[in-house]
């Protein structure tokens, strides 16, 4: 008897069909008719392989069905049978594969396993290996449900999913659709760019507080989503991938920053094809000075804190020093060498961007604005309806309305000046202001009197006006 157990190979004939909850082994039908164990049913002889136990078998084929439908088959090493046919013991599992109308739809490989056929539920453990074409999963436990077409890994998974490393907290894949849902979610993998006419790989980033796929059309979306590359963070509420499309959106509270500027609007649609993306909803950029750029992470530096000396070190400056004072500041904001030295801050409405190598370009609509702070109360704002951005040759230019001269400069010393175009470089030693058209208001000190002790103006501003 021992040796009949312990060697049966039936790789064509055990076929364990479920049919109203229950498993029949259809070629050995005739163990139930003639039971050659009938006299060993009473006292210790009732369950000679344990509690429960009907029959144990080693090296094993099986398939499951439904009815007619094959779900699932696999070779075990050992398979052990509850007496009432609805229960399995498994261990040493290979080449599992799950069915779904007829087609392959997952597979999976384990040290041990659990089949429950009242409940269609394969729970597989030790070191399992479970997945579709596009997932490879590896957790402590994973639950293979034929009923709603699932697999689980409430425990946690790690893994492979196209092409790239992922992490989740919790993982749930429908392998009938390929749709997933996961929380706490990390992928990380290539993503294909085109460089100057060749394909190359950019290593990607992306994280989420949630997860969920979807096959119609492929998407991914990721909710309290980070997306980091080797030169970019990308942060928003949600962020979703149209896969082959290759097209990002990202939704709410949208933070995009570069080596050069730190972006911040409500939506931000990146097109990867076209190298295009499109910023709307009240767009916030900051131009990061020179000394910043080259961290995507680096943000505006905080001024410094005025130092607190004890009394007599420093004293108030005399009304002379506070003239000088001014002179410089109003020379600051005037001059074209320091447009590298302070950020910028530009809003606007929209910004359309394309960075295609050579040819990166950004225009701005919707108002914009830009504006320079200097520190110690002095400022320049330029404002236009329409702006060019020039990335490779370091130009912004403002445009005028229709017919109109409405491109407008103010600073903090009081000039006022219009003009039909403004071109400004922020070439390295090449920083200047160009304008067509140009009219307003320029204010000018009244230079002082210097006769014999006699009052003067000191320092009243008069007003010029200024045309181009």
């Amino acid at each position: 008897m021992s040796r009949w157990y312990r060697k049966v190979r039936a790789p064509a004939l055990w076929l364990l069909a479920l049919s109203g909850g229950a498993l029949v082994f259809a070629s050995v039908r005739w163990l139930a008719a003639v039971d050659p164990f009938a006299r060993f049913l009473s006292g210790a002889y009732s369950e000679p392989l344990g509690s429960g136990v009907g029959s144990t078998m080693q090296d094993v084929d099986v398939t499951i069905r439904d009815g007619s439908d094959l779900v699932i088959s696999f070779s075990a090493a050992e398979v052990t049978l509850r007496r009432d046919q609805q229960y399995m013991r498994l261990t040493i599992i290979s080449d599992g594969k799950v069915y779904d109308e007829g087609r392959e739809a997952a597979w999976f490989e384990a040290g041990i396993a659990t089949y429950r056929g009242n409940q269609g539920l394969l729970e597989v453990a030790g070191a399992p290996r479970a997945g579709t074409e596009d997932w490879e999963l590896r957790a402590d436990r994973v639950f293979i449900d034929r009923g709603q077409k699932q697999m689980r890994a409430p425990g946690g998974m790690r893994g492979r999913y196209l092409d790239g490393d992922v992490t989740a907290a919790t993982f749930v894949l429908n392998y009938a659709d390929g749709t997933a849902e996961a929380t706490d979610f990390e992928w990380e993998g290539p993503v294909a760019v085109d460089q100057e006419g060749r394909q190359e790989q950019r290593p990607v980033l992306i994280s989420g507080e949630r997860f969920e796929s979807f096959t119609d059309p492929e998407r991914q979306v990721f909710y309290t989503a980070e997306a980091i590359d080797e030169d970019t963070i990308l942060r928003a509420d949600v962020i979703t991938r149209y896969v082959e499309e290759d097209v990002f959106i990202a939704e709410g509270n949208c933070e995009y920053r570069s080596p050069d500027a730190v972006l911040i609007a409500p939506k931000v649609v990146v097109y990867h094809k076209e190298k295009r993306a499109v910023i709307t909803g009240g767009v916030y950029v900051l131009v990061k000075p020179e000394e910043d750029k080259g961290a995507p992470a680096a943000g505006p530096p905080l001024p410094p804190a005025e130092p607190e000396l004890p009394e007599g070190i420093r004293q108030p400056p005399g009304a002379e020093q506070e003239q000088e004072q001014e002179e410089d500041t109003q020379e600051r904001v005037r001059s074209t060498e320091n447009l590298r030295q302070y950020p910028i801050v530009i809003t606007c409405e929209k910004v359309e961007y394309f960075y295609q190598e050579g040819e990166k370009r950004a225009i701005l609509t919707g108002s914009p604005k830009a504006r320079q702070d200097l520190g110690e109360g002095a400022w320049r704002e330029i404002t236009a309806p329409l702006a060019l951005y020039q990335e490779d040759e370091e130009l912004l230019t403002l445009e005028s309305s229709e017919g109109e001269r409405d491109v407008r400069l103010t600073n903090s010393n009081g000039d006022d000046l219009t003009a039909k175009r403004v071109v400004i470089s922020t070439v390295e030693g090449k920083e200047e202001y160009t304008a067509i058209e140009i009219k307003g208001t320029i204010m000018v000190p009244r230079e002082e009197s210097k006769g014999g002790g006699k009052g003067g103006g000191g320092g009243i501003p008069k007003a010029a006006a200024a045309h181009g």
